[in-house]
């Protein structure tokens, strides 16, 4: 065995090494039982869309952010789930809150009216 031992483990009777490779000690004999492939590269994050000049903002769960001189607009983090984020808003009467989606439908209805 050219490979130097870093961990043997006496109730399984395992050798792991450095190179990835686990040994067993049969009868005082030392046999190979496993070769793990080398570890894969890690994944890459997806690029995430921003505006320019946005701000990024981290909160948790039941902070706050304000929007406005007079913080007239909250936005309260209220749930977070794999994929997912609910907030609360509050806002004046007289300013429109939608949602993406929404706010490109309204705005496509208004093009075809003129």
């Amino acid at each position: 065995m050219k490979e130097q031992a870093t961990a043997y483990t006496p109730s399984t009777g395992c050798i792991k090494t450095n190179k990835a490779t686990i040994y067993e000690r049969v009868a005082g004999k030392i046999r190979e039982i496993v070769t793990l492939p080398p570890p894969k590269a890690p994944k890459k994050e997806p690029k995430k869309e921003h505006i320019k000049g946005g701000l990024i903002l981290t909160r948790r769960v039941g902070e706050t952010i304000m929007v406005g001189e007079l913080g007239e607009i909250k936005i309260r983090v209220m749930e977070l789930q794999p994929g997912l984020v609910r907030f609360q808003i509050d806002a004046p009467r007289d300013v429109p809150v939608h949602r993406e989606e929404i706010f490109k439908r309204i705005q496509e209805e208004k093009k075809g009216e003129s």
